[in-house]
């Protein structure tokens, strides 16, 4: 470790710091919906600031952005230029520069974060098993509340269960990015970490964790994570075999829990006659009624791009546009885009998604694995599932919205393009002086500019006085940014 950073002291930071964020915020009280905002700003900020002051990050990040050709970097470019008209013609231009600086300041440490992991890959499966941990402890307090309501004879909800997340939704989002390291885990043969000996306590850990998916009672999870197996299986074949059929294991393992803590149980203790249901402790079912997403959330997307298709209404503007507090956001990545962003903008970013998706499956399939290591195979695969899973849920969900997937979302792209640019041989940079100064000047003006945006915003949440909250223009109802807009 003492190496390590003396080494790359600088460039560790946003990975070092990311994965703590990530292992600590969930399972703390202090970070709720606001809490989890402010630890990702905080991240967002120590990291540009590193860039800014850094000469190894900033080479780094060169070195990660040189793995992208032209085509995909003008794309990037157009995005941010047209994000930025959008935002200046929105009704709140604060709010859509916050929203444009966000999500291009977190693609920023994902370039960052990538050839720290690329580098120091040897002690990737501590980092898994420290976010195991932070599994461990959310699932002992899932556990825990269990227990309390069940014996305490008080009905439950699946509300009542996510206690550090402000709705099971926000928890669904955040977790369905992890789903695929518990068999990870299990299928990994690092001689270093002597996995055999505790293999019953993870196969515990990664049955409940998937039992918590469906306590959440969400269908849109349960459909990517069923989209994600059948594609991954169709891109890797015979080289997926052993890590589906786990995960399959996992799956139906972490359902029969569902049924056996949320059905069977309850009703052996409540009822008198056992050929009746119990009455004062309800059975938490998946939901099968409609969300508002045909009838609502989606035609109105679809109306905002209608009569804003250049520029859209303004990133982050959906709820501000409709007045409502419920409509945060379209539950759509492809139609929030082109509702807030415009047409154009949507229209780049899927071409952008597509040579993705087509250079990742191009370097890593069924035919250019086979020759590969078994654990090199399973981190790719492992990978794959979480990206793909996270991009269907997207199409239903607010994925692209909350912190906390924010932050789970920045590492697993992080460690894709790692394990992407290990193939790559990224280009090799040397500065002639101390700092890129253009670099600097850039990172340093986009530090500056962002926490001039958040700064009137933060302090009253920091102290906790909502009477100090800054209320929004007339005609904005308030941004998703926050959980409580004024």
């Amino acid at each position: 470790m003492k190496r390590l950073f003396k080494t790359y002291p600088n460039s560790l930071l946003p990975p070092l710091l990311l994965s703590t964020y990530i292992c600590i915020t969930p399972n703390s009280d202090l970070f709720f919906y606001d809490g989890k905002r402010i630890a990702e700003i905080s991240l967002i900020l120590l990291a540009v600031i590193c860039l800014s002051a850094s000469r190894q990050a900033q080479t780094k990040f060169i070195e990660s952005l040189s793995i992208m050709n032209n085509t995909a970097r003008y794309l990037l470019a157009i995005i941010l230029g047209l994000g930025f008209l959008s935002a200046i013609l929105a009704p709140s231009i604060q709010h859509a520069l916050i929203e444009v600086m966000t999500l291009f300041a977190l693609l920023i440490i994902a370039l960052s974060s990538a050839p720290a992991w690329r580098t120091y890959h040897k002690q990737l499966p501590w980092l898994g098993l420290v976010l195991l941990l932070s599994f461990t402890v959310q699932e002992v307090k899932f556990l825990s509340y269990y227990a309390a309501f069940l014996f305490s004879g008080n009905a439950f909800d699946f509300y009542d269960f996510f206690f550090t997340f402000s709705h099971p939704r926000f928890f669904n989002q955040y977790q369905i990015w992890t789903l695929p390291l518990p068999t990870l885990l299990l299928l990994l043969t690092p001689p270093s970490l002597k996995l055999n000996r505790y293999r019953p306590f993870l196969w515990s850990i990664a049955i409940i964790w998937w039992c918590m998916l469906f306590t959440t009672n969400g269908r849109g999870a349960l459909v990517a994570v069923a989209g994600s197996y059948i594609i991954t299986y169709v891109i890797f074949r015979y080289n997926a075999k052993d890590f589906l059929k786990t995960t399959l294991i996992l799956i139906l393992s972490g359902f029969i829990l569902f049924q056996v803590l949320f059905h069977l149980i309850p009703y052996l203790l409540r009822s008198d006659n056992l050929l009746q249901l119990p009455s004062t402790i309800p059975l938490l079912e998946i939901r099968s009624s409609s969300s508002g997403r045909l009838t609502e959330l989606w035609p109105t997307a679809l109306k905002m791009i209608q009569q804003n298709p250049w520029f859209g209404i303004g990133p982050m503007h959906y709820q501000a546009w409709n007045g409502g507090e419920t409509l945060a956001h379209p539950h759509n990545s492809l139609l929030q885009i082109g509702a807030e962003w415009g047409l154009p903008a949507l229209c780049c970013f899927t071409i952008l998604t597509f040579m993705g998706c087509y250079a990742w499956v191009k370097r890593f399939n069924a035919y250019t694995l086979k020759n590969e290591q078994k654990n090199y195979n399973l981190a790719v695969i492992s990978l794959s599932f979480s990206l793909i899973s996270a991009f269907i849920l997207s199409l239903f969900s607010g994925i692209i919205v909350m912190p906390m997937s924010h932050l789970m979302g920045i590492l697993v792209l992080s460690l894709a393009l790692s394990m992407y640019q290990k193939q790559a041989a990224p280009i090799k940079i040397e500065f002639k002086q101390a700092h890129h100064w253009a670099m600097t000047l850039i990172f340093s003006l986009l530090a500056i500019s962002y926490f001039s945006l958040l700064i009137p915003e933060i302090i009253p949440r920091l102290i906790n006085k909502p009477e100090l909250l800054l209320t929004n223009s007339p005609s904005i109802s308030g941004p998703r940014f926050w959980l409580n807009n004024n």
